[in-house]
């Protein structure tokens, strides 16, 4: 069995942020599964060939419920050759990740998107159209239209050694009054702030932490970044044997 979640107290939290603004009619949260490519060893990679990201297991939550969060969460915990690689091979524990978009999804932009393309493959007469990955596509169309904005995530990809930065980071946010939340993955820190709450230049407060941390460790895929497409490993939840959860700073 894939054990994906070890706290529902943290999950619960998560949950909390994330619906202190009620949904929509039209929108619901998006939630995935990723296989990371980097989580895996040099050989494990030649046997997995992933690429970057494998992403598959995508759900909607189209309430405000914590029980009906839970629920999707939990119909990901399946058996073991569950999921397997686009090759065919059974995915390992080690390199599976839970991601649920930060700000809900408009339902109705993502039929209009839909619209568009299925419009466009019939009347193009594109011959590679595989007409039974429509609920594939219509999930992509889900989660590349956002609803409601209430939150910006900043994303610090940098080691252990760094933790400084980001409590320099939420330092300079509370002398501008934003309310933030940061999370704590394995592979640095997501500091999620309240949209609502930001009135300065934070693209040049990211920019000057970037500049930062690059000139102290000057290593392949440490950065600071806006992340724009606003996915986040869920806290209470195991990222490759790593327990995401919320710190305060």
């Amino acid at each position: 069995m894939h054990k994906l979640i070890y706290s529902e107290t943290e999950l619960q939290k998560f949950h909390s942020l994330l619906t202190r603004k009620p949904l929509e009619p039209s929108e619901a949260f998006f939630l995935s599964m990723s296989a990371r490519n980097k989580y895996l060893t040099p050989e494990e990679r030649e046997v997995y060939d992933l690429g970057r990201t494998e992403m598959f297991a995508r759900k909607l939550v189209k309430s405000d419920k914590f029980s009906d969060f839970l629920r999707v969460i939990r119909s990901m915990e399946v058996n073991e050759g569950g999921y397997t690689s686009r090759g065919g091979k059974v995915l390992p524990s080690k390199c599976m990740v839970v991601y649920a978009n930060i700000n809900p999804s408009s339902g109705k932009k993502a039929l209009k998107e839909f619209y568009s393309k299925t419009q466009e493959f019939l009347f193009d007469g594109n011959q590679d159209f595989q007409y039974g990955r429509l609920d594939s596509v219509m999930m992509g169309c889900y989660q590349r239209n956002r609803g409601q904005r209430n939150f910006l995530d900043i994303d610090f990809d940098i080691p252990e050694e760094g933790e400084s930065h980001v409590r320099d980071f939420c330092a300079g946010l509370q002398t501008v009054d934003v309310k933030y939340h940061v999370i704590k993955t394995r592979s640095g820190y997501h500091v999620l702030l309240e949209k609502d709450t930001v009135h300065f230049n934070y693209p040049g407060m990211v920019e000057i932490f970037d500049t930062r941390v690059q000139m102290e460790f000057g290593m392949e895929h440490v950065e600071v970044v806006v992340n724009k497409n606003e996915m986040v490993p869920v806290p209470g939840t195991i990222q490759s044997d790593f327990e995401v959860r919320f710190v305060d700073f």
